[in-house]
């Protein structure tokens, strides 16, 4: 990747507000912040696959009975 599309991909936004700089410090720990969270993402979507396969199967002694 060249310094300018670097530069350019972190730039602020155009169109009004005050510019922000942001260090490569603030950068790192931005994209520490997302790997964990993408990390918590694909621990919730394990758990949640799993509790719909056990929430999926039928009893084993048959489904329960209407009492209306």
């Amino acid at each position: 990747m060249s310094t300018e599309s670097r530069q350019s991909q972190y730039a602020p936004a155009s169109g009004g507000g005050a510019a922000t700089v942001r260090s490569c410090e603030d950068k790192d720990r931005e994209i520490a912040r997302l790997r964990a969270e993408i990390v918590r993402m694909q621990e919730r979507e394990t758990v949640l696959k799993k509790s719909l396969g056990i929430l999926s199967e039928t009893p084993r002694r048959g489904l329960p009975r209407s009492t209306a």
